[in-house]
């Protein structure tokens, strides 16, 4: 995000703001979830990774300390092991 440019990165925000209510699709999953977020996020609060993690039933949430909007990229070692332990969890 440190090379995006400001308006690319308002045109983004934008689009962010105008998208339609995710929520009820979330509640027709059905299949093991992860949901990881990065507990400095300055985009995306909490509590709307915490309503997602409640809209899908049996879903696993992770917060990834250190960490903002990008955790795959900002922490990306703590962020594999917490998608490999969840895969591991997995079964055929």
């Amino acid at each position: 995000m440190a090379q995006t440019s400001s308006d690319g990165m308002i045109s983004a925000l934008m689009g962010m703001k105008t998208r339609p209510d995710s929520m009820p699709t979330l509640k027709k999953i059905k299949l093991p979830t992860l949901i990881i977020h990065g507990a400095e996020d300055q985009i995306i609060p909490i509590s709307e990774a915490e309503a997602m993690h409640f809209a899908v039933v049996g879903s696993r949430f992770e917060i990834i300390p250190d960490a903002g909007h990008l955790p795959n990229l900002e922490q990306s070692q703590l962020f594999n092991q917490v998608v490999k332990d969840f895969l591991s969890t997995l079964q055929d």
